[in-house]
C-alpha cells in the first residue's frame, strides 16, 4: 500500500487520477489546515515536526508494517522529514516535484518573508482571490493539463480551503521555515524515485542534485509535464512508478534470498 501526501492548497483526493493506474491501495490524508482537517489557532500544530507526528499516528493506526511513501511538492518535503524516522518500515519512497530545503539562511529568510506576505494576502482577500492568484503562478499554470473531471474536482476542493488553514500552513511548514534535509537524506538508503515533469526545469535540477547525494535514488522525467507531473500526465506517471516499484520489489526479494 501507499501513503500519499498532497501539495500546498491541495487535499488527499487530488491523487485520484493517479490511483487507478497504480493498482495499489492508496491512503491519502488531508494534511493539517487543508481539506477537511482542522485549522488550529496554535501555529505549533503546523510546524513540520508536529505534522510528522500527526502522520506517524496515522501510520500506526492505518498502515501495515511495510508500505510505500509518496509525496508531492509540500507533501514531498514532508516526506523527506518523515522518511528518515520510519525508514525501517518503508519499501520505497516516491517524490514528485520535491525541494530538499534551502541551505542558505539568507534565501530562507527571503522565502519566509514572501510566505508571510502571501499568508497575509490570503487572510485579507480570501480563498477566491488566492485560487485566482495561485492558478496564474507559472509553476501551477501547467495544471490546466490535468484531465477532466479531475481538474474541476481539484479546483473545487482548492476553493473549499479555509484562509486560516493555508496561511498557517505557509507560516508553519513553508519552505522559508523548513529545515533543509540534505544531511538526513544522505543517509537515507530507502529506494527512492525522484519524479519531475520535463518542463519543470528548476525541480529537474533539484532532482539531479538530490540523486547525487542520496545513496539509492533515481530520477524519472515525465514528458509533456510541469511541476504537477503525476496529475498532468497520470498514466505516464503511474507507469513510471509501477516500473520503479517492480524493480524495487525484485531487488528486495534478491536481498532476502
Amino acid at each position: 500500500p501507499i501513503l500519499a501526501l498532497h501539495g500546498f492548497a491541495g487535499c488527499g483526493n487530488d491523487f485520484m487520477p493517479l490511483v487507478a493506474g497504480l493498482k495499489r491501495t492508496v491512503l491519502a490524508p488531508d494534511l493539517v489546515g487543508h481539506g477537511l482537517t482542522d485549522a488550529p489557532d496554535d501555529l505549533s500544530h503546523f510546524r513540520m515536526a508536529s505534522v510528522v507526528d500527526q502522520l506517524r499516528a496515522i501510520i500506526d493506526t492505518h498502515m501495515p508494517e511495510r508500505f510505500i511513501l509518496l509525496g508531492y511538492s509540500m507533501g514531498g518535503r514532508t516526506a523527506l522529514h518523515l522518511a528518515p524516522e520510519i525508514a525501517d518500515r518503508l519499501d520505497a519512497l516516491v517524490l514528485v516535484g520535491t525541494h530538499p530545503g534551502l541551505e542558505d539562511e539568507r534565501w530562507r529568510g527571503h522565502r519566509q518573508t514572501g510566505d508571510d506576505e502571501l499568508a497575509e494576502k490570503i487572510l485579507h482577500n480570501g480563498i477566491e482571490w488566492f485560487r485566482t492568484y495561485w492558478n496564474q503562478n507559472p509553476i501551477i499554470a501547467t495544471q490546466e493539463r490535468i484531465p477532466e473531471p479531475a481538474r474541476s474536482v481539484m479546483q473545487e476542493a482548492r476553493g473549499a480551503n479555509r484562509p486560516e488553514g493555508l496561511a498557517r500552513s505557509l507560516r508553519g511548514m513553508g519552505l522559508g521555515v523548513m529545515n533543509p534535509t540534505h544531511d538526513k537524506i544522505q543517509a537515507l538508503e530507502v529506494p527512492t524515485l525522484l519524479m519531475v515533469g520535463d518542463e519543470d526545469e528548476k525541480y529537474a535540477e533539484l532532482a539531479l542534485t538530490m540523486s547525487e547525494i542520496m545513496p539509492n535514488a533515481q530520477v524519472s522525467r515525465i514528458p509533456g509535464a510541469g511541476h504537477c507531473a503525476h496529475l498532468e500526465r497520470p498514466a505516464a506517471a503511474a507507469q513510471a512508478i509501477r516500473w520503479f516499484l517492480s524493480r524495487t520489489s525484485r531487488s528486495l526479494s534478491s536481498e532476502d534470498e
